[in-house]
């Protein structure tokens, strides 16, 4: 049996593809905030199961990206947090009418800030995960259903919602740092198939657990079935390992990749600490940077 929050891993980048091809044909296009509020919004249900989501006490703070906290209090293997720091981008069609069409993230080389330069906030994604322990700075990216296509011939699906590693855009800041005046990234430097190859599904980072079936004996004699979703599997140690998995698929593909190891540590933040401890406490507008939500785990990590 699938534990309910696999189910929406599953389900929800279907929901997301559906929403975007809505605004096809029209003058205003949803954008990434609008998919990450839903997605957001969508966690706030699971909480019964140990998940927090907490929203910034400024809204001009709320955007198109989030961070994701692991938490496993009680781990006896030092393993107790991981953080994703996830920058949303969704795809857009061009449609050419003597060259072949195609998808691309067009604000993939977006500026953190006037003049900061393009590709600024892929740098300052990267570069501020990078100074804090056991934070994994992820792109996710929307697709429309006009995109979606199947796995084949080696390459991921491209689903409603797909993620990567955001270290793979580093050789391009490299290559094209970002500067005022800097004319951009090049189209194929922002195309969907460019990255497909990397490609993680959403289920990847949310589907751990399972619904186990627990016998239990009554007084007569009889057994009955107690049902219990084992939420305690989702765990910072369980998804530091399986990222790392990813990281090295795609370290044998290209060698774009940094390749230090992805580690859950025993230090969890207090302002997690708070949250978990004073539950809906963040809903009225917590002190944080971003959209936050904390995947508690019952039991080891």
């Amino acid at each position: 049996m699938t534990d309910p929050l696999c189910q929406f891993s599953r389900s929800f980048p279907d929901l997301a593809a559906s929403i975007l091809h809505r605004d096809r044909h029209k003058r205003r296009n949803f954008r990434e905030e609008t998919i990450t509020d839903i997605l957001i919004a969508g966690l706030t249900a699971f909480e019964p199961f140990g998940v927090r989501v907490d929203f910034p006490a400024d809204e001009s703070k709320t955007g198109d990206d989030m961070d994701w906290e692991f938490v496993a209090p009680r781990a006896t293997n030092g393993r107790r947090y991981l953080r994703l720091h996830i920058q949303a981008k969704r795809a857009i069609f061009k449609q050419r009418t003597r060259k072949p069409s195609y998808w691309l993230y067009e604000q993939l080389d977006h500026e953190a800030q006037l003049h900061a330069g393009y590709g600024s906030q892929a740098e300052r994604l990267i570069n501020s995960a990078r100074a804090q322990p056991c934070c994994v700075p992820l792109y996710m990216f929307y697709h429309t259903l006009g995109g979606l296509q199947p796995s084949g011939s080696g390459l991921p699906a491209i689903e409603g919602v797909n993620a990567i590693f955001a270290d793979l855009l580093r050789p391009l800041l490299t290559a094209n740092p970002p500067a005022r005046g800097n004319s951009g990234w090049s189209v194929d430097d922002k195309k969907v198939e460019k990255w497909r190859p990397h490609f993680m599904p959403l289920s990847d980072l949310l589907c751990f657990g399972g619904i186990a079936a627990l016998p239990v004996s009554s007084n007569d004699g009889r057994v009955a079935f107690l049902v219990r979703w084992m939420n305690g599997l989702i765990s910072p140690g369980m998804l530091a390992d399986r990222l790392n998995a990813r990281k090295r698929r795609s370290i044998a593909e290209t060698e774009l990749v940094d390749t230090a190891s992805i580690e859950a540590v025993e230090q969890i933040p207090q302002a997690t600490l708070r949250a978990i401890e004073t539950p809906g406490a963040g809903r009225g507008g917590a002190e944080i940077e971003r959209p936050r939500a904390i995947f508690l785990s019952g039991d080891g990590g």
